[in-house]
């Protein structure tokens, strides 16, 4: 139960921070090792700069309006309008995990 508290705690501070980070890991069609689209996946920033995979706060999302709360995040980080000046592809080739 602490773990899945401070894994909230954590969550909700850095949405509040704006510390939320998509970073993009590219779709390869095996056949002809063609990028063919990207998957979003989530990052947290802590406070101190380190980068957090997605599996150590996944506790955080037991809980319905964490859940809710991040997965709101991630669509607006990952939509087009939100995509880096100068992005000429129609994937947003920022951040590569």
């Amino acid at each position: 139960m602490t773990r899945r508290r401070s894994a909230m705690r954590d969550v909700t501070e850095a949405l509040e921070e704006d510390r939320i980070e998509a970073w993009y890991h590219p779709v390869v069609q095996l056949d002809t090792r063609k990028v063919i689209g990207v998957e979003a996946l989530c990052r947290l920033r802590a406070p101190s700069g380190e980068l957090i995979a997605a599996n150590v706060f996944k506790d955080a999302m037991t809980d319905a309006r964490g859940a809710t709360d991040l997965t709101s995040r991630m669509l607006a980080l990952s939509s087009p309008g939100t995509w880096p000046h100068g992005a000429t592809s129609r994937f947003p080739f920022r951040k590569w995990c």
